[in-house]
């Protein structure tokens, strides 16, 4: 399988930006490169988003991800992180394991997108 980290700064991985200013289809490049099972290893929300943004991207690119398992053969997703760590808040829990708004918005959006 291929193992790919992917964070909100990254953009869409269908409609990303390189830094020559070329737009590109990371997973359509990896399927036709390599036509193996796609694993988002990571993903994750800049540290610096507000609580809007992380839940817009959540809300945005869970779906997409679930939608590209048919086109692109991703199998899955690991969320970074679970719980906030002394390194960052990146999780969607507290390090307290309180539930943050975006834990909300991730559950909402899996339960979307496997109907």
């Amino acid at each position: 399988i291929i193992q790919l980290h992917w964070y909100s700064d990254g953009g869409d991985p269908e409609n990303t930006w390189g830094s020559d200013g070329t737009n590109y289809n990371v997973l359509q490049i990896l399927k036709s490169e390599y036509n193996l099972p796609i694993m988002f290893t990571e993903i994750g929300i800049d540290p610096d988003f507000t609580t809007a943004q992380a839940q817009t991207y959540i809300s945005t690119t869970i779906p997409e991800l679930y939608a590209a398992q048919s086109t692109y053969n991703v199998i899955g997703f690991n969320w970074y992180e679970l719980y906030d760590d002394p390194t960052g808040t990146f999780g969607l829990l507290t390090s307290s394991a309180t539930p943050k708004p975006i834990y909300a918005t991730m559950k909402a959006a899996i339960a979307a997108a496997q109907q």
